[in-house]
């Protein structure tokens, strides 16, 4: 795939939106989460951490980044100029977070069964959002 060559001007139809919208939901409740409340999040899947400044800090990043992605996919399902290149992030984004759970499985062992929950889902709207991609350069 060349990304000089997406069509960003591609109407995107409504299963596309809808894909864009609640995958876009889920990172904003997701990413809300840990921004707003790190500790409880991991304490949600029976974690327990330290309340270390540092570690809070990483994780708050990593809050606020999945909020970011959570808003360029909702600005994709309501922008059609912003679609496939929202669509193509989010790809990039949900298949990155599923393939490195995969890989953690394989080197660490099964995790929570959120988690290995969490990869199922993230390796479906990975996929999706990368048909919207491929659907949207024809």
């Amino acid at each position: 795939m060349n990304v000089s060559t997406l069509n960003l001007d591609h109407a995107l139809d409504v299963g596309a939106r809808g894909a864009l919208a609640v995958s876009g939901s889920i990172l904003l409740a997701v990413g809300g989460s840990i921004f707003l409340g790190p500790l409880a999040y991991q304490a949600g899947m029976g974690v327990e951490l330290p309340t270390d400044p540092t570690l809070l800090s990483d994780l708050r990043a990593m809050g606020g980044g999945l909020l970011g992605f959570g808003i360029l996919l909702w600005a994709g399902a309501l922008q059609r100029r912003w679609g496939l290149a929202a669509a193509c992030a989010g790809a990039v984004l949900y298949l990155s977070y599923g393939l490195s759970r995969l890989f953690s499985i394989a080197l660490d062992g099964l995790p929570s069964e959120v988690l290995v929950g969490s990869a199922v889902v993230e390796l479906v709207i990975g996929s999706l959002l990368f048909a919207v991609v491929l659907r949207g350069e024809r």
